[in-house]
């Protein structure tokens, strides 16, 4: 495996880290890292989506910068707050790909435009 780029976030590292564990049961040109819809404004549709034969995974993850500075019962708040944010963008995505086009940079087939409806949405994770 190449080497590993520095982030500036954990959650970076973490979707990046993600990314290339669901690469080796598909391969790595089903995995799209942060696809972007534009309209006025760029906006991340979805952490990463994972796409093969017209299906799409939608998975959507949230890290904390510093894990362990939380008392047991923040933690807890913390990814209850975490969980319905993330659902809430997995909702939000729904809607997006099946109105809007969408793309993504990849780091190997390069920017990746994608048409609304190209991909029916089978599973979000959280």
């Amino acid at each position: 495996m190449a080497d590993v780029p520095k982030f500036a976030q954990r959650t970076d590292w973490a979707e990046y880290f993600v990314e290339q564990l669901t690469a080796q049961p598909l391969i790595s040109e089903c995995v799209y890292r942060s696809p972007q819809r534009t309209d006025k404004t760029q906006k991340e549709v979805v952490d990463l989506l994972l796409a093969l034969s017209g299906r799409a995974f939608l998975l959507s993850l949230k890290c904390q910068q510093e894990p362990g500075r939380r008392s047991p019962s923040e933690e807890e708040t913390w990814a209850a707050k975490a969980a319905v944010i993330a659902a809430n963008q997995i909702k939000g995505a729904l809607g997006t790909i099946s109105k809007r086009s969408i793309w993504c940079e990849h780091p190997r087939r390069g920017r990746t435009e994608f048409a609304a409806q190209e991909f029916r949405p089978v599973h979000g994770l959280v």
